[in-house]
């Protein structure tokens, strides 16, 4: 009868959602992604012996650059450059190849969203930088960002030894992140995130803080975001108006 294989796999490198790769001889993988209304993010058919079967992946979110990894390292594809379809939109990305596995991918995040009502958040200034906001009794200043979700971003001093709990839940956006600036290239960040406390790292939120300290005049265009999870390198180029962000591909 029908046969359907599943392989989950989680907690992979720093873009740290997940993806299933499913194949199947008899598209048995077709009436499930009907039923639970699950879209494609890649699709390569290919013919292994004598039984031709598909190979699936779904449910990408954020692990594009795993995605990409994975494909190419099993020979999925030849291309160095490729796109991927992910709830966010088609995201484009170029593979550094290392002895025939991809090291590093680097990822068109597209453009930052700056307009209040796009975001959203509920301020007049736009784009939405430096906005103070009282929480617990202290002022702090908020620059607000979207990279197809919202982010707001928060500067201050020695954010490792920020006590994340106490303040992370008092803010309304989906995502907060803590930046502490070292230099013009480089910052710490930490992310709390609505729902899920802090996370290791985010890279919508890698750009968006890059977007952030661009627009404080606080670094250049190209900066290196330290986060629990590793290290991201974002790059706006504000000619194009898009954010690429380049980070490890390892499983």
């Amino acid at each position: 009868g029908d046969t359907l294989f599943y392989q989950y796999i989680d907690r992979l490198s720093l873009f740290y959602n997940y993806f299933a790769f499913l194949d199947t001889d008899a598209y048995l993988a077709d009436q499930l992604f009907i039923k639970h209304q699950v879209r494609v993010h890649f699709c390569e058919e290919y013919v292994r012996g004598d039984s031709p079967y598909r190979v699936i992946f779904c449910h990408v979110r954020k692990r594009d650059p795993l995605v990409a990894k994975y494909v190419y390292d099993y020979g999925l594809t030849d291309k160095t450059e490729i796109s991927v379809e992910t709830l966010a939109g088609i995201k484009y990305l170029k593979l550094q190849v290392e002895n025939g596995k991809v090291a590093t991918v680097e990822v068109n995040m597209g453009a930052p969203i700056l307009e209040p009502k796009k975001i959203p958040v509920a301020v007049e200034n736009n784009p939405v930088v430096d906005v103070p906001v009282e929480v617990k009794g202290k002022t702090y200043h908020m620059t607000c960002v979207s990279m197809g979700n919202p982010h707001a971003i928060i500067f201050m001093d020695n954010v490792k030894e920020l006590d994340i709990e106490a303040i992370g839940p008092y803010f309304e956006k989906n995502k907060q992140e803590f930046v502490e600036v070292l230099d013009k290239n480089t910052v710490n960040m930490r992310v709390w995130e609505r729902g899920s406390d802090e996370t290791l790292a985010c890279g919508t939120g890698a750009c968006a803080t890059t977007v952030a300290c661009i627009l404080n005049n606080k670094t250049e265009d190209e900066v290196t975001v330290h986060l629990l999870g590793g290290d991201l390198k974002i790059r706006w180029d504000r000619k194009e108006n898009l954010v690429y962000m380049t980070g490890p591909a390892t499983v």
